[in-house]
């Protein structure tokens, strides 16, 4: 498929519904690179943990130790994690998934793994069988991890 042919794909949650962006959570004086998030609301953490509840909420930071200081500040308030997986994905039914992973474009997960919370799996990505991936792990694209591993 060449690259105008692509069409770019709304996240999903685990449970196949689109999700959309109600605001992006912002420290207050960080600059704004990227142009697409430039007109969604933008709220400061404090605000944003004081005014929602029980809403869908997206740790995207890539960092494992920021991803998971961010979730500790979150984790007093009734938010859902909910798993972002591609529609190209492949999960075998006996994958264990805990909350807030994202995963990627053409990623395996093979029979009998676990995924723990807030880990990211990079485009292609493969976990063959009987893995488990502690919570707020980050793999590379491309990352293949042999069976009966532990990260």
């Amino acid at each position: 498929m060449t690259r105008k042919n692509r069409r770019r794909q709304r996240p999903k949650s685990s449970s196949g519904r689109s999700l959309n962006s109600v605001s992006y959570v912002n420290d207050v004086g960080v600059k704004i690179k990227d142009e697409r998030l430039r007109n969604i609301k933008k709220i400061s953490e404090e605000n944003f943990i004081k005014k929602y509840d029980k809403v869908n909420v997206l740790i995207s930071i890539g960092e494992n130790y920021t991803r998971q200081k961010i979730f500790q500040k979150f984790a007093h308030k009734k938010f859902i994690f909910p798993n972002i997986v591609h529609d190209s994905v492949i999960l075998d039914k006996n994958v264990k998934l805990g909350i807030g992973n994202i995963i990627m474009p053409n990623t395996i997960v093979n029979a009998n793994s676990e995924i723990g919370n807030f880990c990211i799996l990079n485009t292609s990505s493969i976990i063959e069988h009987d893995c488990l991936l502690d919570s707020y792990v980050s793999l590379s694209p491309g990352s293949i991890i042999c069976g009966n591993s532990k990260i």
